[in-house]
């Protein structure tokens, strides 16, 4: 091999090992777009048995669970929340328009349901309010 054609194959293997990166992709190619950062939500409720104000002791109730399904997704979830405090503020959860539904649970299982709420934005770092939920026991 000629000197100059060994130098040019040299440098031609050293631009190439440093274009390609440690990456092993292009230098100016893109990564990959991270998700927004998730928002939150909450929640308050109250309980009524035959008409009057009621506790969650006073129904045996232990959990509210709220359950969350994305309008264009389809992704549903879910989030506990300890009956007797009466609200809360959700765990994370990714941004999107959310049809939301309410349990009232306890020791021996459902006891009764809250009415639905639909067409709710959860925002990127926001807490959006939920209309407050009545749960109605005969």
């Amino acid at each position: 091999m000629q000197p100059v054609t060994r130098s040019l194959a040299v440098a031609i293997a050293v631009v190439l090992a440093v274009a390609c990166g440690s990456g092993g992709g292009f230098v100016d190619a893109p990564g990959a777009e991270s998700p927004p950062p998730p928002g939150t939500f909450s929640v308050d409720w109250s309980i009524t048995k035959s008409g009057s104000a009621a506790t969650c002791a006073d129904v045996g109730a232990t959990t509210v669970v709220v359950t969350l399904q994305d309008e264009s997704t389809h992704a549903n979830s879910s989030q506990p929340f300890n009956c007797a405090l009466n609200g809360g503020v959700s765990g994370a959860e990714f941004p999107g328009t959310y049809d939301f539904g309410f349990t009232l649970t306890g020791s021996a299982g459902i006891i009764t349901t809250g009415s639905a709420q639909t067409g709710i934005a959860i925002q990127s770092m926001m807490t959006a309010h939920v209309n407050p939920v009545v749960f109605s026991i005969p």
